[in-house]
Parts: C-alpha cells; structure tokens; sequence
C-alpha cells in the first residue's frame, strides 16, 4: 500500500500573476478547468491541456504559470509519496479515454473542492489520501510508475522518509549501503536529481509547512517532529529553502 503525506489540496481559481515551482520531493498531481497554464520542464515550456489529468513525479523539477492573459480554475494535490514515485517525463492522461480513471479522479476532485486541505479535519485528509491511492494503483495499472532503478538509492530514500526527524548524515548513509561517501552522493543525485543533503534538508521542511498548514501543532512541536533543534532553526531551514 503507497503511503501519502499531504502539503497542500484543493481547487482554485487564480490571477493572471501565478505561478508555482515545488520545492524538491513533491508530487503533483494536477487538472486544469479553464484558463491558459504553461509548463516549463528541464527548460522547454508547453501549454496544458484542459481536462486532461497531469503527474508531475518528484524527480522532475518544473514550473507552472500562467499565460498572463486569463485566470485560471484548477484543482491540484501536492503530495509525498512512499513508496516514491519516479518517472521519466510529466505523465499525462486524457480523462476522456479512461473511464475508470475518470470516474476515480471526479470523486477525488469533489473531495479537493468540498474539503481543501487547509481547512478539513482529520478523517477527510485520509479519506483523500485514500482515493488519491487508489487512483494511483489505477494509473500504476495502466502506464506503470518507473522506479529508481538502483535498490540502493530507492532503499535510501525510503529510509529517509522513514527517519527524516532522527540525525541524518550522508557518511552514515553512504555507509549503510557500503558506498563511499562521494560514490553514493553521485549515485543519488543521479536518480533524484538532488543531492542527499538537500533531500534530506527538503523533505524536512515539506513536512513542517504540511503541519504548518494544519494548524494544529506549534512551531516548537513541529520543529521537535522534524528533527530541529528548535522553533529558530525551523523557520531558518524554511527561510533557505522557500524562496
């Protein structure tokens, strides 16, 4: 069974000024209702198409804006996923021609635009995560989710996802897998398309601003569950990856 941690979910509509570029880690599984939305991924930018279903993996580093001319309406979920999900390119699905996976996204989408993120409670959080699973078993079934190809570094990134509030160093983890130092941080960031450390360092604060969003904890407890020192070094790990 995938394991899912949110950061954010809904449905929005947006000015003619947006634009997103996720941080390192997040998934995002993204549909466009009306508007003009350009892609931009490893320096080539296309236009999305609408009502057409997009999964940008966690190894992909994109951005999306606008075309400065419309607004845009689109529900999106921003999520971690274990086991990871890699793939080669933006994996795009045209909803018109499978039904089944249309079906599965229309009651995710209710659930995004009824109960967002950041103001539900607990049992729709999981509810969501829930079908967004299954809707990911759908996708998995029919054009496959390429993993990382080395057991190694798909190990390692589950065990940092396992461990990320513990002490973490890069010796210590090129040592549990039997590489030296500079071997297994060339091998990550082969496959991750970031370093270790700043893996580490990314899905640490993803999971801090996915509590933040919740409101539910203070800044002391979520820098205690995220492996800081402090509420200080908190927002200053935050301050030097959100840009």
């Amino acid at each position: 069974m995938r394991q899912i941690s949110f950061l954010t979910y809904g449905r929005q509509t947006m000015g003619r000024d947006w634009y997103i570029a996720p941080r390192g880690g997040v998934c995002r599984l993204y549909y466009l209702h009306s508007g003009t939305v350009l892609y931009d991924v490893n320096g080539q930018e296309l236009a999305l198409r609408p009502h057409t279903l997009y999964l940008f993996p966690q190894n992909l580093e994109f951005r999306l804006r606008t075309d400065d001319s419309t607004c845009v309406d689109h529900t999106y979920f921003d999520f971690i996923a274990s086991p990871a999900i890699y793939h080669s390119e933006v994996l795009t699905v045209s909803l018109a021609e499978y039904p089944l996976l249309s079906a599965a996204f229309a009651v995710l989408a209710l659930l995004a635009e009824q109960h967002p993120y950041s103001t539900t409670n607990g049992t729709y959080r999981h509810l969501t995560a829930n079908y967004l699973e299954g809707l990911l078993s759908l996708i998995r079934s029919e054009f496959g989710l390429t993993a990382i190809a080395d057991p190694d570094i798909e190990e390692a990134v589950e065990y940092i996802h396992s461990h990320y509030a513990e002490k973490l160093s890069v010796k210590q983890l090129a040592a549990r897998y039997h590489l030296e130092t500079n071997v297994f941080i060339r091998k990550f960031k082969r496959y991750t398309n970031t370093t270790p450390y700043q893996y580490i360092k990314n899905h640490r604060v993803n999971i801090a601003l996915s509590l933040l969003r919740r409101g539910a904890h203070t800044q002391t407890q979520i820098a205690e569950r995220c492996g800081y020192a402090d509420a200080s070094a908190l927002a200053h790990a935050i301050r030097s990856v959100v840009k």
